[in-house]
């Protein structure tokens, strides 16, 4: 019988083959002729074996799993027992052949854990697992303990936990306690760790509790940068924005890598004032995409300070974020820098600034400039460049036309 499917399957690629093989276990789950087919099976060769914990497994036959838990043949030993762990076998029966267990049959436990929710058997599995092989094996079945499990031994073996994203998903609300608890005394060194641990699954970490993360992150900005919020900043900002305001705003500095568009969307509550501190925290670039998010009729109140402030040159002002200004604002700003001290003197600035200007102020300016007879084509191409700026800042529509 087993000698005939094997045969009937042998020619088949592989997915289909498995397919095959699966669909005929599932059919026979439950009957003689599965316990027929499966001891057939386990007296043959390598692969007859391993086609029959395939079987075993799918059919859901544990009698045939758990009598070859201590094969001769380690492979087939070691399928066997994790399919009898993913199919939630008893942990009498897993237990006792823990500490017998090789490398790569440890390994495969540590993978079957990850299914399910094990924490009966994890919970079984530490102390032996700790004892035979040392605080490496029993950090990496710590995350499938139960909560109390965790609380007890996490203190003593996180130094060793292999996967914190894995620790976050599970028992988050432990790890927020175990890094509450060291915070009191904790120095730079410290929160380099303890950030790590807390952020290293920051999605179950902002879902759990926005404020406990919040908390967490005031006390670590003065030693560690919090770049790692970013992710669900926004979710943050929306549970509190004058807190995430205030890790922005640190004197550290370790709070201005938190941006993106969900962030300042939901920063938009906050009132001007702080919007311009915000606004001035971040470089040129972040600059111009935060002024983006902002609606048109606040953009001068937080953005028109910063561009016309007491010693800024007018070479130094970011043209882009002020093309980001209503049309009347922008116009205003140009004509104010254009009076400064390097604003008209310092031709290729005073173009730039002159294009920001309505049409009929700019067009004899920039005209005279293509028109020059002594430019060099750099600087032909310079002053086209400013009339571009000049017609796609108030047609943007206009734009193709203007380049055909």
């Amino acid at each position: 019988m087993g000698s005939r499917l094997l045969s009937e399957v042998a020619d088949l690629p592989v997915p289909e083959r498995l397919g095959r093989i699966a669909r005929e276990a599932r059919r026979l789950a439950g009957t003689t002729e599965l316990d027929a087919l499966l001891d057939e099976l386990f007296a043959g060769g390598r692969y007859e074996r391993m086609t029959a914990v395939h079987m075993a497994a799918v059919a859901g036959a544990r009698a045939h799993l758990v009598a070859h838990l201590d094969s001769m043949d380690v492979e087939c030993a070691g399928r066997s027992l994790t399919a009898l762990i993913r199919m939630g076998v008893e942990p009498e029966v897993i237990v006792p052949r823990v500490p017998g267990l090789p490398d790569r049959s440890r390994k495969r436990v540590f993978r079957a854990l990850s299914a399910g929710n094990p924490e009966r058997l994890a919970d079984a599995m530490l102390e032996p697992m700790r004892a035979a092989f040392g605080n490496d094996a029993a950090a990496h079945v710590l995350p499938f303990c139960s909560s109390a499990v965790v609380a007890e031994q996490l203190p003593g073996l996180a130094y060793a936990v292999p996967n914190w994203v894995t620790m976050g998903r599970r028992h988050i609300g432990v790890l927020f306690d175990l890094v509450e608890r060291r915070a009191e005394t904790a120095g730079r060194d410290d929160w380099n760790e303890l950030w790590w641990w807390l952020t290293s699954n920051v999605t179950a970490a902002a879902e759990y509790s926005p404020a406990r993360l919040l908390a967490a992150a005031a006390r670590a900005v003065e030693y560690q940068r919090i770049d790692s919020l970013n992710r669900v900043a926004g979710m943050l900002a929306r549970h509190d924005a004058g807190a995430v305001y205030t890790l922005i705003r640190h004197p550290s500095g370790n709070g201005r890598g938190l941006a993106g568009t969900g962030l300042w969307k939901s920063m938009l509550t906050l009132p001007d004032d702080q919007l311009r501190e915000f606004y001035t925290a971040y470089p040129a670039h972040q600059q111009y995409r935060f002024l983006r998010v902002i609606p048109p009729h606040r953009r001068t109140a937080i953005a028109g300070p910063a561009l016309t402030r007491p010693g800024i040159a007018p070479g130094e002002v970011d043209v882009y974020s002020l093309d980001r200004l209503p049309r009347h604002d922008r116009a205003a700003i140009a004509r104010e820098l254009l009076t400064r001290p390097g604003g008209a003197e310092v031709p290729e600035k005073a173009e730039r600034l002159t294009a920001r200007l309505p049409w009929d102020e700019a067009k004899p300016v920039l005209a005279e400039a293509i028109r020059r007879p002594t430019a060099r084509p750099r600087w032909w191409a310079s002053c086209w460049n400013c009339c571009a700026d000049c017609v796609m800042s108030r047609i943007p529509c206009a734009a193709p036309l203007y380049m055909r």
